[in-house]
C-alpha cells in the first residue's frame, strides 16, 4: 500500500512514523501500532487511536493465543532488546500477564 500524500508533520519524525500515520487517516483503520513515543503522540493529537507492541502481549495472552509462560517470554524479551518500559509499568504488566483474569490492557 502506498501513501497518497504525506501531510506536514513534525520534522522530529522519521519518516517511517511520518508515512504510518499518513497511512491510517488515508485508510481510517482502528488504531495504529506503533512505540516511538514522538511519534505516537503526535498521531494521537490528531485524532488517531494508537497502540503499543505490549497491548498486544496483553491482548494475545487476554485472547489465549498466547499463554501467560509466553507472554512473560515476549515481555521480557523486549526488554532484553532494548524496548523502555518504566520500572512501574514492567511491574504493572507483569502482576496483569501473571493474574488469572487478564482484563485490564495498558495503552503507552
Amino acid at each position: 500500500m502506498k501513501v497518497k500524500t504525506l501531510p506536514k508533520l513534525p520534522n522530529n519524525l522519521g519518516q517511517g512514523e511520518k508515512e504510518a500515520i499518513a497511512l491510517m487517516e488515508q485508510l481510517k483503520t482502528d488504531w495504529l501500532l506503533i512505540d516511538d513515543r514522538v511519534a505516537s503522540t503526535t498521531a494521537r493529537l490528531r485524532g488517531l487511536s494508537v497502540r503499543s507492541i505490549v497491548y498486544l502481549v496483553i491482548f494475545w495472552k487476554r485472547k489465549g493465543k498466547i499463554n501467560q509462560t509466553q507472554a512473560t517470554k515476549l515481555l521480557d524479551d523486549l526488554i532484553k532488546s532494548g524496548y523502555y518500559l518504566s520500572s512501574k509499568d514492567y511491574v504493572y504488566i507483569r502482576e496483569n500477564l501473571t493474574s488469572k483474569s487478564t482484563q485490564q490492557s495498558v495503552k503507552r
